[in-house]
């Protein structure tokens, strides 16, 4: 499935993440219940836990961080398109110590995404 954008990492979540990592963050048995736990999470700012969804929200982000996925949600919450690839191929070349004799590589993938 392939999500528009939208404004709101809880509700992308509430759409990609799988039945199974979604039921055992919300402490949730049955189809059902997650379900309507997944519709509570598209409008999250209209119940009193709320919160309770944030903070999901935020694991399931701190999460994604290890594999890059993070940088794809946070450029679907700003309606952005991003090159994916090239941006998680510079992330993991800076994570690195960058010798000298790299610099220029990093500085072309830099060029690359700014065009």
């Amino acid at each position: 499935m392939k999500l528009q954008y939208t404004n709101n990492l809880i509700t992308k979540y509430a759409f990609v993440i799988p039945d199974e990592q979604l039921a055992g963050l919300l402490a949730v048995d049955g189809s059902e219940e997650l379900l309507l736990e997944r519709a509570r999470m598209t409008a999250a700012r209209f119940f009193p836990n709320g919160d309770r969804y944030g903070n999901v929200a935020l694991q399931l982000f701190v999460q994604r961080l290890s594999t890059m996925e993070a940088l794809q949600d946070l450029a679907d919450a700003f309606g952005k398109e991003i090159r994916f690839d090239m941006l998680s191929e510079l992330a993991r070349i800076v994570s690195t110590t960058v010798p000298p004799e790299r610099y220029k590589e990093v500085q072309g993938k830099l060029k690359e995404l700014t065009q």
